[in-house]
């Protein structure tokens, strides 16, 4: 639910009267002439995560950004402040920092950052920012349709795919008038979703060169740019609890797709020689998997 806004009149020392809007991350305080707002006519502006999809390897950090998509909503005034709260699985990413992407500036106020308030064992970040001028008033504003409000650092911990959601989010024009509010104007928010990659390592076309290779979780594909011809090879094997285990099992010495099933103690290989496929089960789900030739035959 939106956090609710107050006006009231204010006089504060060193600017003139004002209108005075508390938000709900914090003191947020945005100062527009006159002593109540300038209602303009109702419509509706989407705050969304940008891009809306993204794939990172594991342990990677990556960005995105929050992006309004004003319209010509507040394109008279121009952009006075912002808020919103970052909600993500606290098992796949943690967030690193939050900045201002610096579009309040082109009101000609003065700019206040308000947190990053990071809360990674809960999977919530808060962030916003407020502008104001001291003395003579700014009309205008970034003409722009859609406006970059904040960029976001992030790290990836875990495979598998996953969301960012955006909530509370809250903007105000410079006249304090903001969205959404009680006059229809309306605001949507759009989320993100994240495919954290496992970067593999292997020679999977015999060259005895290191071929340049991911797994995607979320549809189970091995991505491999082979290094001899430059083609790419893709193939489905696995799912997205699977742990991987590539190494050359049939002695062709061409890395074999190979993956590990903790829930039930299988190896699943495809053998690259042949094209067979080769089922062991080995180990409990606790196990610590070490695969190697121990016996000297050149295979795994």
């Amino acid at each position: 639910m939106p956090p609710k806004v107050f006006h009231r009149s204010v006089q504060t020392k060193g600017f003139p009267w004002g209108v005075l809007a508390i938000w709900g991350i914090g003191a947020i305080a945005l100062l527009a002439v006159g002593a109540f707002p300038l209602l303009a006519e109702p419509g509706t502006v989407t705050v969304r995560v940008d891009p809306a999809t993204r794939a990172a390897p594991v342990n990677a950090t990556f960005t995105v950004n929050i992006v309004a998509d004003v319209g010509t909503e507040m394109n008279q005034n121009g952009l006075g402040a912002y808020e919103f709260d970052l909600v993500y699985d606290k098992n796949y990413l943690e967030v690193i920092s939050v900045s201002d992407a610096g579009k309040l500036d082109d009101t000609g106020r003065t700019v206040n950052a308000l947190g990053p308030n990071i809360n990674n064992p809960v999977g919530r970040t808060a962030f916003g920012a407020y502008s104001y001028y001291a003395d003579t008033p700014q009309i205008g504003g970034p003409k722009d349709t859609t406006v970059v409000l904040a960029t976001v650092t992030l790290r990836a911990k875990r495979t598998g795919v996953t969301t960012l959601n955006l909530e509370n989010a809250l903007l105000t024009d410079t006249q304090a008038n903001a969205w959404p509010d009680g006059a229809g104007r309306n605001l949507n928010v759009q989320g993100g979703t994240v495919t954290v990659l496992i970067i593999v390592c292997g020679d999977f076309d015999g060259d005895r060169k290191a071929d340049i290779a991911v797994w995607r979780p979320g549809n189970g594909f091995w991505y491999i740019r082979n290094s001899g011809d430059g083609t790419i090879t893709s193939q489905q094997w696995g799912m997205s609890t699977d742990i991987l285990v590539p190494a050359d099992y049939d002695g062709d010495r061409k890395t074999d797709i190979a993956v590990w099933r903790p829930s039930n103690g299988f190896w699943y290989i495809r053998n690259s020689g042949d094209g067979t496929i080769t089922s062991q089960q080995w180990g409990m789900s606790t196990d610590i998997l070490v695969p190697a030739d121990y016996d000297g035959d050149r295979k795994t």
